[in-house]
C-alpha cells in the first residue's frame, strides 16, 4: 500500500512538474511576442497605411473628376484659337486681352469666395457655434489662398465645438464637413467650370494645371 501511494504521489509530482514547464513556457512564449511587438513600430506602419489609402482615395477622385470633365463637355465647346500670320495683330489689343482675362478671373474668385463665405457663415449659424459670421469673413479670405487657406479655415471653429461640452458628436462631424465640403466643392468643380468658360480654357486644363504647379510648389 506504501508502495502504490509512492508511486501516486510521484505522479501527481511529475505532472505538477510538467504543469509547471508548460506554464514557464508560455510566459517565456508571450515575453517573446512582447519584446517582439515593443521593437516593432506598429502605429507607424498603421500611419503609413492610412496615409497610402488617403492618397488612393484622393487621386481616384481626381481621376473621376477629370473623366467626368472629359465625358461631359462637348468637343466644340473649346474651339483652338486662331493663329493669325499677317502680322497685323497689335501689342495694345494683346495687353486689352490680358487685362480683360484678368479681370475676369478676379471676379469670377471673389463669387465663389463670397459663396464659400456664405456657406460657412450659414451652416455655421445654424449649428449655432459662436463667432459664425467671422469663420464666414475670414472663409471668404481665405479661399483666395490655395491648398492652406482651406485647411485654416476648416480647422478655426473646431477648437470652439470640441471644447463646448453641448455640441454632440454629430455637430462636431457638421462643424468640420460642412466647410471642407464648400471648398472642396469650389475649388474642384465651380471653379474649373466658372474659369474655364471665362477663360476659356477647358476645365480639364484648369484642374491639370492646378495639380501640376501644386506637385512642383508645394503648400507655397
Amino acid at each position: 500500500a506504501s508502495f502504490g501511494n509512492t508511486t501516486a504521489a510521484e505522479s501527481i509530482a511529475n505532472a505538477n512538474l510538467t504543469t509547471d514547464a508548460e506554464l514557464a513556457s508560455e510566459l517565456a512564449g508571450a515575453e517573446k511576442l512582447a519584446t517582439l511587438a515593443g521593437r516593432v513600430p506598429v502605429a507607424t506602419y498603421v500611419i503609413k497605411i492610412l496615409e497610402a489609402l488617403l492618397e488612393a482615395l484622393s487621386n481616384l477622385f481626381m481621376v473621376l473628376l477629370l473623366t467626368i470633365y472629359l465625358l461631359l463637355s462637348p468637343a466644340s465647346a473649346h474651339p483652338p484659337l486662331a493663329i493669325t500670320t499677317d502680322g497685323g495683330s497689335s501689342t495694345t489689343c494683346e495687353d486689352e486681352g490680358a487685362d480683360r482675362q484678368i479681370n475676369l478671373y478676379i471676379r469670377g474668385k471673389v463669387v465663389v469666395s463670397f459663396l464659400v463665405g456664405v456657406v460657412t457663415a450659414v451652416s455655421l449659424g445654424v449649428l449655432r457655434v459662436d463667432l459664425w459670421l467671422v469663420f464666414g469673413v475670414l472663409a471668404f479670405w481665405l479661399n483666395f489662398i490655395p491648398t492652406v487657406g482651406t485647411v485654416v479655415a476648416v480647422l478655426l471653429p473646431m477648437p470652439l465645438v470640441l471644447l463646448d461640452p453641448a455640441f454632440s458628436s454629430a455637430a462636431v462631424v457638421l462643424v468640420f464637413t460642412i466647410p471642407l465640403a464648400a471648398h472642396t466643392f469650389a475649388g474642384n468643380v465651380l471653379e474649373p467650370l466658372m474659369f474655364g468658360q471665362t477663360l476659356k480654357l477647358h476645365p480639364v486644363v484648369v484642374l491639370v494645371s492646378l495639380l501640376l504647379w501644386g506637385s512642383v510648389w508645394g503648400i507655397t
